[in-house]
Order: structure tokens, then sequence, then C-alpha cells
């Protein structure tokens, strides 16, 4: 399994908009994000930093319930 990358905030959020997340709001340097499915709604919330850690970047592939490939995958169409 490869490490994952540091990325920019607009990459992650193009990735995030495609998987069908809408922006909601943002308060102080956080956004959230919000998904309806038909048993769940999935919130995320993004720092609004220039960059993503890679830890940050697991914990919002964790919130939004894709797997790690899945999430790569749409980070390789943006």
């Amino acid at each position: 399994m490869a490490k994952l990358p540091v990325l920019k905030l607009r990459k992650i959020c193009k990735a995030l908009e495609l998987a069908g997340f809408v922006f909601v709001r943002q308060e102080g340097s956080h956004m959230t994000y919000v998904k309806r499915g038909s048993d769940r709604t999935y919130v995320i919330t993004v720092p609004n930093y220039p960059e993503i850690d890679r830890f940050i970047l697991l914990s919002i592939i964790k919130q939004s319930g894709a797997t790690r490939e899945e999430f790569l995958r749409l980070l390789d169409l943006c």
C-alpha cells in the first residue's frame, strides 16, 4: 500500500465534489461538506490549509466512507 501524498486543498475539494459531496458552510478555518445517502448522511470537515498533510487526508477518507483506493482514483480524475 503506497503512502498517501501531501495534497493541495483545491484538489481534495474537487475529489469530494466528484464523489457527490456538497459544500455547506465554512466556520473559521474549517469547511464542511455533506453527502446524503439512502441510509446515512456523511459529514466531512476539511481544514482550509494550503496543503493537507497525510494524516488529515486519511481522516477525510475515513469520514467519506470510501476506501483509500476509491479516493485516490477520484484524485486522479481531478
